[in-house]
């Protein structure tokens, strides 16, 4: 089976399944009923004066709608953190650089100086 004949038979079982639930289904009458009040159009609400816009920029929505003081919200869950003690960082002591490296030694073979482990790495 390709592909091309993989989606039309997609695309009809997708159609007749539309059309068996639109003729299975029932469609009940609505009945509608107006009263006074639908009869009238609607009108929006004035759009806010200036001022009446700048005070409600400054106080947020859950204040104006719930009526919540801020100041005992901001009292009762706010508290000031308190800076945790810092314990003194432990220096270390300072290594004298000279006693910290290794000195290369003359052998009496060579006459050269004679390194670490590492000799077989190099070479």
């Amino acid at each position: 089976m390709s592909a091309r004949t993989f989606q039309i038979g997609f695309q009809i079982g997708t159609v007749m399944r539309e059309c068996i639930r639109a003729i299975s289904s029932q469609s009940k009458p609505i009945a509608i009923t107006l009263s006074a009040t639908a009869s009238k159009p609607f009108a929006p609400p004035p759009a806010p004066t200036s001022v009446q816009f700048e005070s409600l920029c400054r106080s947020p929505a859950f204040v104006r709608n719930k009526g919540v003081d801020l100041n005992a919200w901001f009292a009762a869950n706010v508290r000031e953190s308190q800076p945790s003690p810092k314990k003194p960082r432990a220096r270390k002591p300072k290594q004298n650089h000279s006693e910290a490296l290794p000195v290369a030694v003359p052998t009496e073979k060579n006459h050269g100086p004679t390194f670490g482990s590492l000799n077989e790495l190099i070479a």
